[in-house]
């Protein structure tokens, strides 16, 4: 049994509980991947981010996308990536320009790529979380080197704003989560 994916769909269940019960979450839709897709089909789908105007297909899929939050408007509130493994630098610098370079988003199901479309803003935040290996400067250079880089960096139009990606790591998957969960309280008490 695969276990990859495993902490992203409790984080999903969980957080789909908490903007249930959270007055500041009213209004606020989560999508998930990684879950049961049988239990929870309102929740638990595909998270494709494109590039341009026409159709979506592969020729201009970008990334996935573990979580959404999506806001009354319909517009992309926080987009989260949850590295469940040791990652490296390069691989969540990898994620985060996937991102940057994406200006629309869609929630549905997989094999079509039909779904609903949710917008990006210059409000969307995202969250990369997960876990850097113990052992040598790898969390130093994230919190020194690489979040002030991505900050310093311009956005494109109608896309996600570097400035506003926040990079959650620590040293185990269950560290990594609790900072996870605590920032989106903070969001949403």
């Amino acid at each position: 049994m695969p276990t990859q994916g495993i902490e992203t769909a409790e984080f999903g269940a969980w957080l789909t509980r908490h903007l249930a019960d959270s007055p500041a979450g009213q209004g606020h839709r989560v999508f998930y991947d990684h879950g049961d897709r049988v239990g929870d089909p309102q929740h638990v789908c595909a998270i494709k981010a494109y590039f341009g105007e026409g159709l979506s297909s592969n020729l201009n899929r970008l990334a996935d996308v573990d979580v959404l939050i999506e806001g009354p408007g319909g517009e992309a509130c926080f987009l989260i990536e949850i590295e469940e493994r040791g990652v490296s630098p390069k691989k969540l610098l990898g994620d985060a320009m996937a991102l940057i370079l994406a200006n629309r988003l869609r929630a549905g199901n997989n094999r079509s790529l039909s779904g609903r479309d949710v917008r990006l803003t210059p409000e969307t935040r995202m969250i990369i979380a997960g876990v850097l290996p113990e052992g040598g400067h790898r969390l130093g250079k994230l919190e020194q080197t690489i979040q002030p880089r991505l900050a310093q960096l311009k956005g494109l139009p109608g896309g996600l704003e570097p400035a506003k990606i926040e990079l959650l790591f620590a040293t185990s998957t269950k560290k990594a989560m609790d900072r996870l969960r605590q920032r989106i309280c903070q969001e949403y008490p």
